[in-house]
């Protein structure tokens, strides 16, 4: 019995809005029509106002974080 390699947690990490566009381009293009989203936020940390900072997306087969900040 061999061990199983265990699964990675993210599949990619998102910084530019054209990687964001291609993205969408691939849920559209497999058909997907909804998404779990896990929205983490700043309370004034960072920015003077609270603002969502990081966005984890799951698709039903790959996990994707979104870094909204860069």
């Amino acid at each position: 019995m061999t061990a199983q390699r265990p699964q990675r947690a993210i599949d990619r990490y998102l910084e530019r809005e054209a990687d964001l566009a291609a993205y969408l381009q691939s849920l559209r293009e497999r058909g997907v029509h909804a998404v779990a989203l896990d929205l983490e936020g700043d309370q004034g940390n960072i920015r003077y106002a609270y603002s969502i900072s990081i966005m984890q997306c799951f698709d039903g087969a790959e996990t994707v974080i979104i870094d909204v900040l860069s």
